[in-house]
């Protein structure tokens, strides 16, 4: 019996494995991102990327995050890369889909970017947090950022793309 794997998919933080649209989505060695089959767990296809590092599924898409700070768009449905999208961005981490947008990290800029593709054009936006700022994700209607640096959860509204709440979780280098 295979996983089942008809939600929306779940990724944490920097994952280099994505579930969703079918299939398990991982990031290989060689920086490609294959495509696994839950119920026979065989590759299926072998998706070429700009050096892959993580990914993240979500809304018809899924979303590879590459070494040299591009995004890459993947059809789920034929296995091909849609677009690849550079983002001027000092070094992206971490990557969460929801609320129509790809969302991914750059710790040292300290900032979130959001990348709405909308048809044949692309709209950027970056939301400014503290250095630091590494892990995310989406849910309960929310752009949730973790920043190991800081000791913080931010909380980011997608409606407004501004922080609505910082919660302190304590800062090891403190204690």
């Amino acid at each position: 019996k295979g996983l089942d794997v008809s939600g929306p998919g779940v990724t944490s933080a920097g994952a280099a494995i994505a579930v969703g649209d079918g299939a398990v989505w991982v990031v290989s060695p060689d920086r490609t991102v294959s495509r696994i089959d839950p119920k026979t767990n065989r590759v299926v296809a072998t998706v070429r990327a700009r050096g892959a590092s993580t990914l993240a599924v979500g809304e018809r898409s899924v979303w590879i995050v590459n070494l040299d700070s591009s995004v890459s768009q993947i059809d789920p449905a034929t296995n091909k890369v849609r677009a690849t999208i550079q983002v001027p961005a000092n070094g992206l981490t971490a990557a969460a889909v929801g609320a129509g947008s790809l969302w991914t990290t750059d710790p040292i800029g300290g900032a979130v970017w959001r990348v709405d593709p909308h048809g044949s054009r692309l709209i950027m936006r970056t939301i400014p947090l503290a250095f630091g700022a590494a892990g995310i994700a989406f849910g309960r209607g929310s752009i949730w950022v973790s920043n190991g640096v800081q000791g913080t959860l931010t909380r980011v509204d997608p409606q407004t793309n501004r922080v609505t709440e910082t919660i302190a979780l304590g800062n090891p280098a403190q204690n």
